[in-house]
């Protein structure tokens, strides 16, 4: 089963990569909406096992225990994938810090917590879409590439 999940997760990272790519091209959140939240929801379907997986493992709670065992290779890997979602989320909404573009009553405007700010260009609403799911995308390549590691490439501990 853990294989299974492991797979999952690849799958996960690879069309998380893909939506991402999508989102660096300039698509929006909004065309594939059914696509983006299957990638949002499926995340839980493989954190689960792998966290289940750290902690019959480990027998510990500490945040490092997910990282007893995997090879030094993975761990660059995700530190690097760490510090990209993190400036990627950051840079993401760098270029739209007063709301989130949404379309109401046939008008691109930019709302901010349910409040009209502005009206927007259709090519602003484009921006600020991609804008998101490039936030987004980033965080799950990160979430779905650590439980991809933890269910294939972890090694159990060894007891001291």
């Amino acid at each position: 089963m853990k294989v299974f999940f492991g797979i999952l997760a690849l799958l996960g990272f690879a069309l998380s990569a893909a939506a991402h790519a999508y989102g660096l091209i300039g698509g929006s959140l909004h065309d594939n909406f059914a696509f983006v939240s299957t990638l949002h929801a499926g995340i839980f379907l493989v954190f689960i096992p792998a966290i289940l997986e750290v902690r019959k493992t480990s027998g510990k709670r500490d945040a490092f225990a997910l990282l007893r065992g995997v090879p030094f290779g993975a761990i660059v890997l995700l530190a690097v994938l760490f510090v990209y979602a993190f400036l990627n989320f950051s840079s993401s909404f760098a270029g739209m810090p007063e709301g989130s573009p949404q379309l109401r009553d046939g008008q691109y405007v930019l709302m901010n917590k349910g409040h009209f700010i502005r009206t927007i260009t259709a090519e602003e609403y484009v921006q600020g879409q991609a804008a998101i799911l490039r936030a987004f995308s980033g965080g799950w390549m990160l979430l779905y590439g650590l439980c991809a590691v933890i269910l294939l490439l972890r090694r159990r501990p060894s007891r001291s």
